[in-house]
């Protein structure tokens, strides 16, 4: 049995981001990043991902740093002991806000 993908080679898959269901929520988590900059203050680089959950959860994701496991804390510990130890400084991120876009 032949299937779409041989009968009409020129139709691409659809991006998995458009096969998504959505779903709406009260709150949805912020996402925010612990930057690091360089010595000359000039650049840097992201060190971890921090996601705000709803409510004073938060979970942090390092980035080539140890521990490079997800973290389960707070938004308070982040600002006490986790900007600390990663050398770096809480910062909003922006970017690209289209639905489908990576």
């Amino acid at each position: 049995m032949l299937d779409e993908k041989t009968t009409v080679p020129d139709v691409p898959e659809l991006p998995w981001q458009l096969r998504l269901g959505l779903v709406y929520v009260d709150e949805k988590p912020t996402v925010f990043a612990l930057y690091r900059r360089d010595e000359s203050g000039t650049g840097g680089h992201v060190v971890a991902w921090l996601m705000a959950l709803p409510g004073d959860e938060a979970v942090l994701i390092p980035i080539g740093e140890t521990p490079s496991r997800p973290i389960v804390t707070t938004l308070e510990l982040v600002q006490r002991r986790w900007l600390r130890l990663l050398e770096s400084e809480l910062v909003q991120v922006m970017g690209p806000q289209a639905q489908h876009m990576l």
